[in-house]
């Protein structure tokens, strides 16, 4: 299901660009990795946070500091004898703000997710994240020429399941590459 997703995903951007207005980055990947902190019934079954990982792929880069990306991401949470797992594949948006090298940026994305809990089953459905972030270096968006760190907190949701809600803050480190 997470392949054909991703390639739906990456067809539908294809056929959305257009050559002139876009151009592509030198470091289009990056490595995102943080610690989710649960809200609602996660946190009320002792989950209060976890492991998360992504790994993204800028395929777009416009004029200014905006691009497209497709991604996968997963989060593991663990309290007692209750597991959270969550994962999925997303498409998703990025904006540089805040004049200069626009270092600034705020990103959002949507796609399919899978919530597991043990105990109170699996579902898939919509989730996504949006967050705010720094780019460090002098080059924005871009990462070329920049060191290709991120830093970002932003708020997650995914399916709930069982009648378990998946939402959240989250605070993460990304490495483009």
């Amino acid at each position: 299901k997470i392949v054909v997703a991703l390639t739906v995903l990456a067809a539908s951007g294809a056929f959305a660009s257009n050559s002139g207005q876009y151009y592509q980055l030198i470091k289009p990947w990056t490595l995102t990795v943080g610690v989710p902190f649960w809200q609602g019934d996660h946190k009320n079954l002792g989950i209060d946070n976890g492991f998360l990982v992504g790994l993204d792929y800028q395929y777009q880069q416009g004029g200014g500091a905006h691009g497209s990306f497709i991604g996968v991401r997963a989060m593991f949470g663990k309290s007692g004898g209750t597991e959270s797992q969550t994962m999925g594949v997303h498409y998703g948006a990025s904006t540089g703000f805040g004049g200069g090298a626009q270092n600034l940026y705020l990103k959002t994305a949507g796609g399919y997710y899978n919530t597991d809990v043990n105990g109170a089953g699996d579902k898939w459905g919509f989730g996504g994240f949006v967050a705010l972030g720094y780019l460090f270096g002098g080059a924005g968006m871009s990462g070329m020429g920049s060191q290709g760190l991120s830093l970002e907190v932003g708020w997650f949701w995914a399916p709930s399941t069982g009648g378990v809600d998946n939402n959240g803050f989250y605070a993460a480190a990304g490495i483009k590459f």
